[in-house]
């Protein structure tokens, strides 16, 4: 997914300047989602969640990971977060310290998005260097395990033990970055993995799992796991998510069915009588595996690449 842009994923055929407030529920075909993040000129996080047609914002990217990171991931929320400091990780490297201590919009924005009722999730991965190669990289179980208790302690509901054991929290105490009471807890976490696992996805399943072991200690909220893989990606062992869409249990799977003409939905569109459109393909795929039951959403981007906005029209669809 290329992070300078903006997307969006539907389920159902959706107006874009509908006046009623969104409320996400995982029933509903018409739940509109939105990736925001990595752009220099964007504007604040707040700005779409005063948008009454969205409903779930992912925040793109944290594009790398601990074994990658001297032991603490790092996002890039483009002009939203300071380039200094940055926390000084656990690891031997310092060189590869990277993530922000201080977002402020970002910080500020994401209780304001939630009292809208917005659900707010981290997006893990991203697309690759133009080289071919990643920031982020998970081998074996233990490290996604690791990685999940992680990210439930810097970025779920705030705990004194996680805080008192050293953990960081680097959404917490708002935009001035020094309001000791104010935290987060972010609604779950949506997985773009653009780049092959080396451990036959063993990492991202265990982490998945780790996370939903981990959710049920705050059984007063929902939080979700959903996913945003390639559409060539729907057969285990082939692209980069197959493998683990089918190990490991999504609530909800945005699949990105523009970036690749074969089975883009621009090819529905042009010929519905086309075979290369494969969202059948897809209900089949996730219902056979621990997924079964997942929501799907057709994504698209919302702007040409020439910067340009573009009005998007929707497939209707069920699953």
């Amino acid at each position: 997914m290329f992070t300078t842009k903006s997307f969006l994923a539907a389920g159902a055929a959706i107006s874009l300047v509908s006046s009623s407030l969104a409320i996400y529920d995982a029933k509903s075909d018409s739940n509109v989602v939105v990736y925001w993040g990595s752009g220099s000129n964007q504007l604040r996080l707040s700005h779409y969640c005063d948008q009454p047609e969205i409903d779930v914002i992912n925040l793109a990217f944290m594009d790398v990971f601990p074994q990658q990171g001297n032991g603490y991931p790092a996002v890039d929320y483009g002009n939203a977060c300071w380039a200094d400091p940055i926390y000084a990780g656990p690891g031997d490297d310092p060189a590869e310290d990277q993530l922000y201590v201080q977002c402020p919009t970002v910080q500020d924005d994401i209780p304001y998005c939630q009292a809208n009722n917005k659900k707010i999730l981290i997006s893990l991965g991203g697309s690759t260097l133009p080289d071919g190669s990643a920031t982020y990289q998970l081998t074996g179980a233990e490290a996604g395990i690791e990685f999940a208790d992680f990210l439930w302690g810097a970025y779920g509901p705030y705990t004194d033990a996680w805080v008192a054991a050293g953990g960081i929290r680097p959404l917490d105490r708002g935009a001035s970055n020094d309001v000791s009471c104010e935290h987060i807890d972010i609604d779950g976490f949506d997985f773009d993995i653009e780049f092959p696992s080396t451990d036959a996805s063993v990492g991202y399943i265990s982490m998945i799992t780790r996370l939903r072991e981990r959710f049920l200690e705050n059984p007063s909220k929902e939080y979700l796991i959903t996913g945003s893989p390639q559409c060539p990606d729907v057969i285990p062992g082939t692209g980069d998510m197959a493998t683990m869409i089918s190990g490991a249990r999504f609530d909800a799977l945005w699949i990105q069915f523009y970036n690749n003409e074969a089975c883009s939905a621009r090819t529905y569109v042009s010929d519905p009588d086309s075979n290369g459109f494969n969202y059948d393909a897809w209900v089949g795929f996730v219902n056979s595996g621990l997924s079964a039951g997942a929501k799907l959403r057709i994504l698209n981007s919302a702007v040409s690449w020439s910067g340009k906005p573009l009005l998007q029209r929707t497939i209707r669809i069920r699953n």
